[in-house]
């Protein structure tokens, strides 16, 4: 649990519990390359996974362009996948070797099931994931990119395809009042909200945040049916 703890916290705890149970195997780990076991100290980015997600991946790339124009948004995002996709087609069309630069120790077989395989007379790069292999590299990045015709190349629809601003329908209701705001003016003195269940200035009793709690005072012993005055804090019988 150790080896796969991506957090220090997680890390130091599955540590404390090997301490606990076998010094001695903690003494025998600790002497090993840290980076070599641990996730969480590997020299590289875990899973080749550099931000949060892939929409934060794709996010730092168009950040530039983003703010363009549709159709030049379109066009650079265009670019950007057509140099990547070339940069990453002519680096494996250098490479000899059928296994790819990622191909490390994280999957290939251990040194003792190469040596287990060369004495059975078994390639160790045939155990290895395809994803990882040369050809799949280079069969990723095949396709071409098919450049996007200019503005002046593009066919005209007999159908107007402009997007227009939508009209205006006005509601049945009452249209809500438009109040202005009056501009302060320096020495004008305005007139304070006071709430009359909270007994405080700055709002009334319809925003109040305190809820009307009944109490004694606020009932009546009447058996007719009483009904509650907010202005005058008394009940009376109907």
């Amino acid at each position: 649990m150790a080896a796969e703890a991506l957090t220090s916290i997680d890390f130091d705890k599955h540590k404390n519990v090997i301490r606990n149970t076998d010094p001695v195997g903690l003494q025998y780990i600790l002497g090993i390359p840290i980076e070599i076991w641990s996730n969480l100290y590997i020299p590289m980015s875990r899973y080749g996974v550099a931000y949060t997600n892939h929409v934060e991946s794709w996010n730092n790339v168009i950040l530039k362009v983003r703010d363009l124009p549709i159709h030049m948004f379109i066009e650079e995002l265009r670019r950007i996948c057509l140099k990547m996709s070339y940069t990453y087609r002519e680096e494996a069309e250098k490479s000899q070797t059928r296994l790819t630069s990622w191909a490390t120790y994280h999957c290939i077989p251990c040194k003792h099931g190469v040596r287990a395989l060369g004495l059975a007379n078994v390639d160790p790069t045939t155990r290895i994931s395809e994803y990882f292999t040369n050809n799949t590299y280079k069969t990723v990045y095949e396709p071409i990119w098919i450049p996007i015709r200019r503005i002046e190349q593009w066919k005209i629809l007999k159908t107007d395809p402009r997007v227009r601003v939508p009209i205006p329908i006005v509601r049945a209701s009452r249209p809500c009042t438009q109040r202005k705001r009056r501009e302060k003016m320096f020495g004008l003195a305005t007139k304070l909200r006071f709430c009359s269940r909270c007994r405080k200035n700055g709002h009334n009793r319809h925003s109040c945040m305190l809820l009307p709690i009944p109490s004694d005072d606020n009932t009546c012993p009447d058996n007719g049916t009483v009904f509650y005055d907010e202005h005058l804090a008394t009940c009376h019988p109907r």
